[in-house]
């Protein structure tokens, strides 16, 4: 097992695609797609302004601006940030990703999805014999 906490950087997406508040709602269907992502940064010029997510793509005018979405939050936290402390606020606040910072600049993302693979990793190396056939009938 290891010794210290995970941090936001050893466990983050580096340098995620992104896009700004004017890029169309079907160029960022298509960058998702091309990408097989769910969560896509919208960055202004005063930084970070949400997430475009599939479910607030898809009914959307194609040719309208991501902006006019309804963007979904994020938690936003430091690339230092521990990892323990960044799940209580994600599931404190009932968000499915953080956007991790580096001096106020978006560095990566983190989402449920890589929780779950953190996770099956650490459950993997505390039970490493597998399955132990507990049953429930």
């Amino acid at each position: 097992m290891r010794d210290a906490m995970p941090t936001m950087r050893s466990v983050m997406t580096p340098f995620p695609q992104t896009v700004g508040p004017e890029e169309t709602v079907a160029a960022a269907r298509a960058l998702m797609a091309a990408h097989g992502i769910h969560h896509l940064p919208v960055l202004g010029p005063d930084g970070f302004l949400g997430l475009v997510t599939p479910a607030a793509a898809g009914g959307a005018p194609a040719e309208g601006p991501v902006r006019a979405l309804a963007l979904a939050p994020a938690v936003e936290v430091d690339i230092g940030a521990p990892l323990d402390r960044v799940l209580e606020q994600m599931a404190a606040r009932h968000l499915d990703a953080a956007v991790v910072l580096k001096e106020e600049r978006l560095a990566g993302i983190f989402t449920l999805g890589d929780a779950c693979r953190r996770f099956a990793e650490l459950l993997r190396e505390v039970f490493p014999g597998g399955p132990h056939g507990d049953s429930a009938a």
